[in-house]
């Protein structure tokens, strides 16, 4: 599996953080949930 972050969703998203301005309270993982993911499904 593979994942990919697109440089236009990333830079949205950080403008959309910084005029919250809530960037001192995200966790340094809050990118985590926006890649796209593709390939193989994982087996359980």
């Amino acid at each position: 599996m593979c994942g990919f972050l697109s440089f236009d969703k990333l830079v949205t998203t950080v403008e959309g953080v910084r005029k919250l301005g809530v960037t001192n309270a995200l966790k340094p993982d809050f990118l985590q949930d926006f890649p796209e993911f593709f390939g193989d499904e994982p087996e359980d």
